[in-house]
């Protein structure tokens, strides 16, 4: 099989990370505001003249849910309104005091470190709980494959796990007299325009080498991925998606490893469906025992082929994990 070339699918979500990074900050100002009017009532009630413990509580606060950028901001908001509310002289920006230059100096310093720390233990967080959830949803598919009793109904699973996993109306399409018929959809009902069957097709005859097999220049919501192994390609998975140019980089990787086991599923059905059932009873009945052996060896070895699929997807998320980290300047 050739090449992956699913990292040329690209992704515009300009949008919902604006919209994310925007809440993000709106967060890291109202843990200030909420912070400077705290310390505002403690120095009035209780005599506090320090509240630089007060926002750095809510520099903190704002790493842990928001992350790096938005912390940034609690902190630099922070040092303007410690600034302005807690130095003399009040209601400026300017310091006379050496000894507020110093506190306001080291509570900048201490807030820096602080947020990059907590905001980089949550990011991490979250990677290990997606890489978990991408390897626990593969496992399950590579279950739900090998456990399918009829080969008739690998095509639906495959349809059906794939679109789940990824939102997405999700058509299998195999080779009958040198044509691509659908085989299994969903949801059901799902059907492939009359526009896009040169892109599915193209998928099946350059294989995974073909980046304008993967998506349509024209509409960008049809992702058309040819399934396959070393030994050839045997379907065409086409995903339909509701928005344009879904697939963000992480969900590539996870959509090669799901096509990679569809495809060997589909190609050991379609091997074991070569022959009737009459005709491999017969075989098995008159074969020597050597070659009942060699048959059961080819057949772990096709099971093997699975498992190693499934372990260098995890090791390609680990050693992507480590690579991150390691590129990580702070």
């Amino acid at each position: 099989m050739k090449s992956s070339a699913l990292e040329t699918v690209t992704t515009r979500n300009g949008g919902s990370q604006l919209s994310s990074a925007a809440l993000g900050h709106a967060i890291a100002l109202a843990f200030v505001a909420i912070g400077g009017v705290i310390a505002v009532v403690f120095e009035r009630h209780l005599g506090l003249r320090e509240p630089s413990l007060i926002f750095l509580s809510a520099v903190l606060l704002t790493a842990a849910v928001a992350g790096r950028g938005p912390s940034l901001l609690a902190t630099a908001s922070s040092v303007l309104a410690y600034d302005y509310f807690f130095t003399e002289p009040y209601h400026t920006f300017s310091i006379n005091d050496p000894q507020d230059v110093l506190s306001v100096t080291v509570f900048l310093a201490v807030a820096v470190l602080t947020s990059h720390l907590v905001a980089r233990v949550r990011s991490q967080t979250i990677e290990a709980e997606a890489r978990e959830a991408r390897m626990s949803s593969l496992y399950a598919f590579t279950r739900e494959l090998a456990a399918a009793a009829d080969r008739d109904e690998l095509p639906s699973i495959v349809a059906r796990h794939i679109g789940e996993q990824f939102h997405a109306g999700a058509i299998v399409q195999l080779s009958a007299h040198g044509e691509l018929e659908p085989r299994a959809e969903f949801p059901p009902g799902t059907t492939l325009p009359s526009s896009e069957k040169e892109a599915a097709s193209l998928a099946w005859a350059d294989g995974r080498s073909a980046p304008m097999a993967l998506q349509n220049a024209a509409g960008e919501r049809w992702v058309h991925v040819s399934l396959g192994t070393i030994r050839g390609e045997v379907a065409v998975l086409s995903l339909h998606f509701a928005e344009e140019s879904p697939l963000a980089p992480e969900s590539t990787q996870l959509l090669d490893a799901f096509t990679q086991q569809a495809g060997v599923a589909l190609e050991r059905c379609l091997l074991d469906g070569a022959t009737p059932p009459s005709s491999r009873a017969e075989d098995q009945a008159s074969s020597s025992p050597l070659t009942a052996r060699v048959q059961g060896l080819e057949d772990r070895i096709e099971r093997l082929h699975q498992d190693v699929l499934g372990l260098r997807t995890a090791a390609r998320e680990i050693a992507t994990s480590m690579q991150t980290a390691d590129a990580d300047p702070q």
